[in-house]
């Protein structure tokens, strides 16, 4: 019983205590086990904890114990869970929504990612959610509205995509909402607008687009704003400038239209920061901005800002200035005036007005900045005057851009004084003077460009000085002096020296050698001589050597072939000689290689480089042989091989001898045969005597009347037809009865013989004999001319009824025809050995070929006047006695002849003899008969019988006016209106001083005319004002003044003439702005025309209400402003407002043409030369049909021609260039088939030229040059048949030329096909262009003859077939283009003679024949006697000429008799000469045998060194001198005792298997590749060591600077962070290329394909430039040789081929070894070098690796990856751009945007499958690529 109840008691008190238990734990263990399970699911998540942070989280403490886990004090609940910045990464856990009293979760930092759990709307007492800087995914949860107690949302810096949900704007409490650096899309949602407890909202960097919500105007508690790096568009709510409590207002990187409010500063007093930049904010800054006083960043550039800069004199906290990229200044004095009043600001760092409109000089009080300025870019302006001299006061000064200015004078001395100075740029001025030698006290200089200026004398020795210049540019001066050693000597220039296009001489210095890190050099186009130093080899990193156009000589050095990255290379225009390199075909990267215009000799390779003709130019060198083809070189003997036998050789010996007797046999025959024809020639020439009196008989039909062509003083002419071959002549058979005749007949043989002119009828042949009574006969034989004379054109005979065929004299043709004649004349004049005065000249006289060529004949009057040397005078009649006809000789002779007559009559006669058409009969009463005073039309004085009136009017005269004229002393009235009088009024008219002429000023009495209602002043002298009193003329409604001199104002109250329908005074010099309510005063006006004045302002807006107007001429003034609308304005026939400065040049400035589409009258829109921005608007396409003229040229139009622009099927002018239109020609522009002129040159189109262009056959001009065109020209342009003139000129058009274009006769000013890829020959259908004027297919690939028949193309003036491959000789048919003022044949392959027949050519002023092979005798006479006007360098076959072509002496010419014992003796020296030379040609090919055989040994002796000394350099293989171990051996650092050099040696353990043939593989294989990033093979050791055992060792160059890996990771225990450190963001960059390059060359450009296998940063040795070279030391790496038959067999750690974590995974699965591999390995190689983590540190595990491990980063995160020595670096050198909201860190974003390509490039190198991975030649050209972008953003302040 005691058992039981004890038992009993102690059972009540266990259930007591489990109950007390369990009552005092319910309320814990329920939530407690909740927060716990909550923790250890979030922990469970977590894969990656570099720190070790989550091992703190376990069993052994309490989770509130945990590290950043914070609880309740009572309950123990989780309330806060701090995790940031702990490099943890993960998913987030959906259990984390079991926190149900979390307050704070901050996990900001670390890489966590997926989505956000949708459980997190569970935490309903959040507050603070801090998720900034992670890799999150996906969508904003919609219902984190649920927790409402949030004050704080930070997401920046993930990769949340979808839109903001609109449910945030329930979160009242919220104070900061940050989803920054995202992908989120969609509209800001106006439900933001309801957070009034909102104070930092940032959305920046997301792919946002609407607009900002009004709403956001309603947060009065928001301080930062920012938006920026969105797409948003609109305008800025104006409430939002309201926002008085605003700090910081950022939205740049946008669409923003509209304007700045003018009170800005005033409604934001406490704006720290405001940025605005690249919108498309337009209007001025505001005034306002000046009380800005707590402003310190001001963005505003990259917009469409305009007007003047208000004073910045209050800003004192204004740090950075930047408003550059606007359109701000007027160009004129007082732009700058805002930069003075910077002067007491002791803040600013940054001023930045780049590319802007300002003008001025360059202010002085710059020079009293604060020295706190670091920047100062002025660039791309109009500043004009000099660099301040006290610029040296701005000693802080980092950059200085001062470029695209107008500045002139000195760079000041004290320059030197700005000693930080690290970029200072001022290209493209017009600075004068020598560069300052104290510019070399710039020792931090890294970018100096100076190029582009006016600079002289020597280049300063000092700027050797400048240690850290990376770019040198001096390029484009007039420098002169030698090259300072110096500047050589810098060693720091890695990307560009620049000095071309100077004047500089000597030699290339020596110290080229120092220039090993450099990647550009430039100094061509100098004078510089001497040889190429072999020490320009040195220059191993050189991509880009440019040496043309200079004096060098000598060989191009052995040396240079160590220059294998070489892309391009031009050494042309030089006097090297020699061989052309083997190795240059080698080289892999070479791109571009120009050896032309040197004196090269022998075989030319033909690989490589010089397989592509596109990249290789070798013209110029006449020895060079051999190639592809495409060079058009001649081919080479054929090399024969080193056995070649004696007996062989004594067989080619007498080949040639024989040859060479057959060739001197028939050049004799030949010569003997030319000199007979040359005597037939001479005799036929002579001989006049070709057809008989009777053939002439029989071709004129017995001298008919009806081939009677005209009659003259000599004689008659008269059309025949030759029986013999049917060709029609025309024969003048002299009357030799008339005194005077016979020798006039002699005169004209002997001057027509010898003259020829395309424009002068020809004279055929002459025939003296007798007729059949035995009389003397003589008779002149001419072409004859078929269309008749112009007299019978221009005034057909009465009676005819051809108004057609006038009209087909058009007006092309009729300037045509002037030209002929003009041509003509000059010819006859100026070019001819005699000089002929033709005394006859009118219509008539000019006589018309079949192709409406005009050719002045002499039909009808002899007119040979001035033959002085033929000793003869041809006595001339004609009318009145004058020598020629009255009208058309000159007055000087009338008056000689005319003495009878007083002066009026002969004014008068004069005056009658210009009159060309009189219809009426009028001037037939103008005769001898009666008195001049009865002449119809004169009227006389009583008294004195003096003209006083000439009246004339209205009676369809035409003519020019008389000088004569002027004689008419008496004349009060000239009355000549209503005729079709042209060309000048005659100066004499001044002399008429009784006529009552209309000039001074506008009589103000004209305002007392109160009923006028027309007033006409048109084309008088007025000057002066328009009077205020015309303002009185209530009734006037024309009001017409154009054309005179009037200046002033328009009287405003002439703007109130309500009744005014037309009003012009365009052509004056009026000034002042139109009325604003022009149209409103003045409400039934017409036409407006204010054409050629000076009025300024902008256009009304009332204009738009002038619903009468049909006419709006405002072209040619100073209009500025937009255009308002036109809609109203349906009368509106012509819109004239061309030439003004109208526009903004922004999108808009063209709405006002849209409102013009539903005008059914309108006619024509000339907008061009004026600032119109925007795209060209589509509405045009609905224009009305009477639409005919389109002129927009010369504005700043972007976008495409509308697809719709065939819909204007009346247009006939088009005229677009000069803008900045994109993409194709439309194809329904073939529509417009009334189309007459279409320009659209100038422009960037792109596509092809469409077929349906041929459609346009109306089509009279065709402008398409200047663009980027491609594909065929279309054949179809042969249909328009109206063309005269196309220009196709620079674009990329392709294929052969059409010869339906060819074919197009109608062409007669121009037809240019210059600077395309025309290929193929000039088609034969060139003899169509007869008419043509110029022809230019210059700078294409044409090939083939020049065609026989291009001499067709008579009227040509201008002819260029330059730039192409044309090849044999000048076809003597261009004989019969005598017109020719320039012919440019250069840069052919031409060959010939120079033909005689251009030394004829009188009109001949540019001849250009250089750089082709032409041979023989230049001519001395005619445009060779002009050596500026004659080119024929480049042609070494070419003798004699003027000294001044500084030809070769040509042999003395002998003459025809020279005797056969001469010719004996020359083929006697000849044969000697032929023998000497064929003995030194085998003695030499014996000695280069011999020497080929020396040399082949010595390269295959690897035996240099013995084992002794390599004992001796090793100090007996000292374990202090070890510095690897491989799988073949050992490598020890060595110095040879001979010379002291340090050498590493890689031993052989020959125990190995594989070792021997290991070690004869990498011999044969290292023996033969070279390139500056591979460890070079020094030699080969093998023989026995003192115990008799095999020795075999390979001798490398040894590097001092170690291994990557020493600097990447240092041994532990050492403590040298400075040495790591120095390893900065450049190095490793120019590392990483090195390797690349390397890996490229082993790949792809050396003879065996090679694969590493083994990359890894041990493999990697640095020289004590830092310059990286692949190595193999520890491990063989010789695979891919399959040419040797071998295998080496390799071996690393785990058995891998290579070592893990670098090998690829692949080969971890026996896959085989590829290229591929070895880009892996670079891949992750690149990832480490920039991380600093080996892809086998410890947390790379469970899955993680490097690769993956970097991809889960980018780019948000990639700060925290990024090894922490680059972000010290970052820094420490960095500038701050904006504000970053979370955290204070400094970051740029374009820097970094170049990091983040880095580590992409090591992520795509080093994935997963093979086939995805890039090739290597790829990666050298983006690493480069990013390297030229991080040196460009660091020396502007951007990185």
């Amino acid at each position: 019983m005691e058992v039981a109840s004890s038992f009993f008691i102690v059972c009540f008190q266990v259930i007591i205590l489990s109950l007390f238990s369990l009552a005092y734990a319910a309320p814990l263990s329920g939530g407690n086990d909740t927060d716990l399970q909550a923790l250890l699911q979030f922990k469970a998540n977590i894969i990656g904890d570099q720190l070790g942070v989550m091992d703190s989280w376990n069993s052994s403490v309490h989770f509130c114990q945990w590290h950043g886990v914070t609880c309740s004090r009572k309950l123990r609940r989780v309330t806060k869970l701090e995790l940031q910045l702990l490099k943890l990464s993960g998913s987030l856990s959906p259990y984390i929504g079991n926190l149900s009293f979390l307050k704070e979760l901050n996990l900001e930092g670390n890489s966590f990612y997926n989505q956000i759990p949708q459980e997190i709307c569970r935490l309903r007492r959040l507050e603070t959610l801090e998720l900034s800087n992670n890799s999150i995914t996906g969508e904003i949860p919609s219902n984190l509205s649920a927790c409402y107690k949030l004050t704080l949302v930070g997401m920046r810096g993930n990769r949340l995509t979808g839109e903001i949900p609109a449910s945030l704007g329930l979160l009242s409490n919220l104070k900061v909402l940050n989803f920054a650096i995202n992908r989120l899309r969609g509209s800001i949602p106006p439900s933001l607008g309801n957070l009034s407890s909102l104070e930092i909202l940032s959305m920046r960097t997301n792919s946002l687009s609407g607009v900002i919500p009004e709403g956001i105007g309603k947060l009065t508690n928001l301080s930062v704003f920012s938006v920026e790096e969105n797409a948003i568009s609109g305008t800025i709510p104006f409430t939002m400038f309201n926002l008085s409590n605003m700090r910081s207002f950022d939205i740049g990187g946008n669409n923003i239209q509209g304007t700045l409010p003018s009170d800005l500063a005033i409604t934001m007093p406490y704006l720290k920061f405001f940025s605005a930049w690249e919108n498309q904010i337009s209007g001025k800054i505001p005034i306002s901005i000046s009380n800005a006083s707590n402003l310190n960043i001001l963005q505003l550039n990259e917009n469409r800002l305009i007007g003047n800069i208000p004073s910045l004199e209050k800003l004192d906290n204004l740090a950075n200035l930047l408003i550059g990229t606007n359109h701000l200044g007027n160009g004129r004095e007082g732009d700058l005036n805002f930069l003075c009043s910077l002067v007491n600001n002791t803040k600013i760092e940054t001023i930045d007005i780049q590319t802007n409109n300002f003008g001025g000089i360059f202010p002085e009080c710059s020079s009293n900045f604060s020295s706190t300025l670091l920047f100062l870019v002025i660039e791309n302006n109009k500043i004009l005057g000099k660099i301040p001299d006290g610029i040296g006061n701005l000693i802080n000064l980092q950059v200085l851009r001062l470029s695209q200015n107008q500045l002139s004078g000195p760079i000041p001395l004290n320059i030197g004084r700005i000693q930080k100075l690290k970029r200072f740029d001022a290209r493209y001025n017009f600075l004068t003077g020598t560069i300052p030698h104290s510019i070399g006290n710039l020792t931090g200089l890294a970018f100096l460009a100076l190029g582009v200026n006016n600079f002289q004398g020597n280049i300063p020795s000092s700027l050797g000085h400048c240690q850290n210049l990376l770019i040198l540019g001096l390029s484009y001066n007039n420098l002169s002096g030698s090259i300072p050693p110096q500047v050589l000597a810098l060693s720091s220039l890695s990307i560009l020296l620049n000095l071309s296009s100077n004047y500089l001489t000597g030699e290339l210095p020596v110290e080229v050698e120092k220039l090993k890190n450099l990647g550009g050099l430039d100094v061509s186009k100098n004078k510089l001589s001497g040889l190429l130093p072999n020490s320009l080899g040195s220059c191993v990193r050189l991509e880009k050597l440019f040496l043309g156009g200079n004096l060098f000589e000598g060989p191009i050095p052995s040396s240079m072939s160590s220059l294998r990255g070489l892309a391009a290379l031009d050494v042309s225009e030089n006097n090297l000689s020699g061989k052309v390199p083997e190795f240059l075909a080698s080289f892999g990267a070479l791109k571009y290689l120009n050896l032309s215009f040197n004196d090269f000799e022998g075989v030319i390779p033909s690989e490589g480089v010089f397989k592509n003709s596109s990249a290789t130019f070798v013209e110029g060198n006449n020895k060079l042989c051999g190639g592809i083809t495409e060079l058009y070189l001649s081919r080479c003997n054929s090399e024969k091989s080193s056995n070649t036998s004696l007996r062989f050789k004594i067989v080619i010996v007498a080949v040639i001898l024989g040859v060479t007797l057959i060739f001197l046999f028939l050049l004799i025959m030949l010569l003997r045969k030319k000199k007979e024809q040359q005597a037939t020639t001479t005799c036929a020439e002579n001989s006049l005597l070709r057809l008989s009196y009777q053939s002439i008989l029989r071709a004129t039909n017995g001298f008919s009347t009806q081939n009677l062509v005209g009659l003259g003083g000599f004689g008659s002419v008269y059309r025949g037809i030759l029986e013999e071959n049917g060709e029609v002549i025309a024969v003048k058979v002299l009357n030799l009865l008339n005194h005077g005749a016979s020798r006039s007949f002699l005169a004209e043989c002997e001057v027509l013989k010898n003259i020829r002119h395309r424009n002068l009828v020809k004279l055929l042949t002459a025939i003296s004999g007798t007729d059949y009574q035995g009389n003397d006969f003589k008779a002149l034989a001419y072409e004859f001319m078929v269309n008749g004379s112009l007299e019978d054109w221009l005034h057909p005979p009465a009676g005819t009824n051809e108004p057609e065929t006038i009209r087909n004299l058009n007006l092309f043709q009729r300037l045509n025809v002037a030209i002929d004649v003009a041509h003509a004349l000059e010819y006859l004049h100026h070019r001819c050995q005699i000089l002929i005065i033709h005394c006859d000249l009118k219509p008539s006289n000019i006589l018309l070929d079949a192709e409406m060529v005009a050719h002045i004949s002499d039909f009808g009057l002899a007119k040979i006047l001035s033959a002085d040397r033929l000793n003869y005078s041809a006595s001339q009649s004609s009318s009145l006695g004058l020598r020629g006809t009255i009208g058309y000789a000159p007055p000087a002779t009338a008056t000689t002849v005319i003495r009878g007559n007083d002066t009026d009559q002969q004014a008068l006669l004069h005056f009658k003899a210009k009159i060309s058409g009189d219809r009426l009969k009028v001037m037939e009463s103008w005769n001898s008969s009666i008195h001049f005073c009865q002449w119809h039309g004169i009227t006389c004085g009583r008294k004195h019988q003096r003209v006083t009136k000439l009246e004339l009017q209205v009676l369809e005269l035409s003519g020019s006016l008389s000088p004569y004229i002027g004689n008419l002393s008496f004349l009060k009235e000239l009355n000549l209106a209503t005729n079709n009088f042209y060309d000048h009024i005659p100066q004499e008219v001044g002399h008429l001083r009784r006529l009552e002429s209309l000039r001074g000023s506008i009589p103000p009495a004209l305002g007392n005319l109160s009923s006028l209602e027309e007033l006409y002043l048109t084309y008088n002298a007025f000057s002066g004002v328009l009077p205020e009193a015309l303002g009185r003329l209530t009734n006037l409604t024309h009001f017409s003044a154009d054309e005179n001199s009037i200046s002033g104002i328009i009287p405003t109250a002439m703007f109130n003439l309500s009744n005014i329908i037309v009003f012009s005074i365009g052509g004056n010099k009026i000034q002042g702005t139109l009325h604003s309510d022009l149209a409103i005063t003045m409400p039934h006006v017409g036409a407006f025309s204010l054409w050629g004045n000076q009025i300024y302002g902008k256009i009304p807006i009332s204009i738009s209400n002038a619903s009468n107007l049909y006419q709006l001429q405002l072209d040619e003034n100073r209009l500025s402003g937009n255009v308002p609308s036109l809609e109203k304005l349906e009368n509106l026939f012509v819109l004239n407002l061309y030439t003004n400065h109208l526009g903004h040049g922004i999108e808009g400035d063209l709405d006002f043409v849209c409102t013009l589409v539903n005008n059914t009258k309108l006619g024509i829109l000339s907008i061009q030369n004026n600032n119109f921005g925007g795209v060209f608007p589509k509405c045009i396409r609905n224009f009305s049909r009477t639409f005919s003229v389109l002129g927009i040229e010369h504005n700043n139009i972007l976008g495409r021609i509308p697809d719709g622009i065939g819909n204007l099927n009346n247009l006939e002018v088009l005229r677009a260039s000069q803008n900045q239109l994109s993409g194709p020609i439309p194809f329904d522009i073939g529509r417009l088939k009334k189309l007459k002129k279409f320009y659209i040159d100038s422009n960037f189109l792109s596509g092809t030229i469409p077929h349906s262009i041929g459609n346009l056959t109306l089509l009279i001009e065709l402008a398409l040059d200047v663009n980027k065109l491609k594909g065929n020209i279309p054949s179809s342009l042969g249909d328009c048949q109206n063309l005269v003139r196309m220009t196709l000129s620079h674009n990329n058009l392709s294929g052969s030329i059409p010869p339906q274009v060819l074919a197009l006769s109608s062409l007669s000013i121009l037809l240019n096909l210059s600077s395309n890829y025309l290929t193929g020959e000039l088609p034969a259908e060139v003899e169509k262009l007869k008419n043509l004027g110029e022809l230019d297919v210059s700078k294409n690939r044409l090939s083939g003859l020049l065609p026989n028949n291009l001499g067709s193309c008579v009227s040509l003036e201008e002819l260029f077939l330059d730039g192409n491959l044309f090849e044999g000789p000048i076809p003597s048919s261009l004989s019969s283009l005598r017109g020719l003022a320039a012919l440019d044949v250069s840069e052919n392959n031409l060959s010939g003679k120079v033909p005689e027949f251009l030394a004829s050519f009188g009109a001949l002023k540019y001849l250009n024949l250089s750089f082709n092979d032409f041979e023989g005798v230049i001519p001395s006479e005619g445009v060779f006697k002009n050596s500026s006007a004659t080119f024929v360098e480049g042609n070494n076959k070419l003798c004699g000429g003027i000294t001044e072509l500084h030809l070769s002496r040509c042999n003395s010419e002998k003459s025809s008799n020279t005797s056969l014992r001469l010719k004996f003796v020359i083929v006697a020296v000849i044969l000697g000469v032929t023998l000497i030379f064929l003995f030194l040609l085998i003695m030499l090919l014996r000695k280069k045998k011999e020497q080929q055989a020396t040399t082949t040994c010595a390269e295959n002796s690897l035996l240099r060194l013995s084992y002794q000394s390599i004992l001796r350099a090793t100090n007996g293989f000292s374990t202090q001198n070890l510095v690897g171990l491989g799988g073949f051996g050992s490598v020890y650092r060595g110095i040879l005792e001979e010379t002291g050099e340090v050498i590493a040696v890689k031993v052989l353990n020959l125990l190995n298997h594989g070792a021997s043939r290991s070690f004869l593989a990498e011999c044969e294989v290292l023996k033969n590749i070279r390139h500056r990033n591979l460890v070079k093979l020094l030699t080969a050791i093998s023989g026995v060591d003192y115990q008799g055992n095999d020795f075999k060792a390979l001798v490398y160059e040894f590097m001092v600077n170690g291994s990557l890996e020493d600097w990447l990771h240092p041994p532990a225990g050492t403590n040298e962070p400075k040495t790591i450190r120095n390893l900065n963001l450049f190095q490793r960059l120019n590392m990483a290329i090195d390797v690349a390059h390397a890996l490229e060359y082993l790949h792809h450009h050396c003879e065996i394909l090679i694969i590493h296998c083994d990359l890894k940063p041990s493999n990697i040795l640095l020289d004590e430039e830092m310059v990286a070279h692949i190595s193999d030391f520890g491990l063989a790496k010789i695979l891919s040789a399959d040419k040797l038959n071998y295998s080496a067999s390799q071996s690393s750690s785990l058995g891998l081929r290579g070592t893990v974590g670098y090998a690829p995974p692949e080969y971890g699965m026996g896959s085989e070894l590829s290229t591929k591999g070895d880009v892996y390995s670079y891949g992750i190689l690149l990832l480490e070098m920039f991380t600093g983590k080996r892809p086998t540190d410890e947390i790379f595990e469970e899955g993680l690796s490097l690769h993956n491990f970097v991809k889960t980063t980018l780019p948000e995160r990639m700060t925290e990856i990024i090894d922490p020595i680059l972000l010290q670096e970052k820094v420490r050198q960095g500038t701050k751009k904006d504000i970053i909201l979370s955290g204070n860190i400094i970051e740029n974003d374009r820097c970094l945007q170049c990091m983040n390509s880095i580590l992409e490039i090591g992520l795509t190198c080093s994935t997963e499958l093979p086939s995805e991975r890039v090739d290597m030649c790829d990666v050298v050209t983006e690493l480069c690529s990013i390297r030229d972008q991080i040196y460009l953003t660091q020396l502007g302040g951007l990185c």
